[in-house]
């Protein structure tokens, strides 16, 4: 049996996209594909970025606490590998420390 591969490990950035809709079946991609439904608790956290916190099939992230699961289809595929509120204001005006 090969192990899973995941598109995101724990640590990634994901962003969930804005257009989640309630009711509807995303998935996984990969060999094993695995699916889930966005439940009303999701719905808050549209367009804003996460991390992974952990894989097993699907994902938990730390937005809700590792409350929900989440799925590669939930996430934009373009999500940048980190936000600018992330950085110091300084490296964002281009100022050298």
């Amino acid at each position: 049996m090969r192990p899973k591969v995941y598109l995101y490990s724990p640590g990634d950035t994901v962003r969930i996209r804005e257009d989640l809709e309630e009711d509807a079946r995303y998935y996984m991609e990969g060999d094993e594909p695995a699916s889930d439904i966005v439940v009303e608790s999701m719905l808050p956290y549209r367009g804003q970025t996460a991390r992974v916190t952990r894989c097993f099939g699907k994902y938990k992230i730390d937005l809700d606490g590792g409350l929900l699961n989440w799925v590669d289809g939930m996430f934009e595929r373009d999500a940048p590998d980190f936000m600018a509120s992330d950085m110091p204001i300084g490296a964002l005006l281009g100022e050298r420390g």
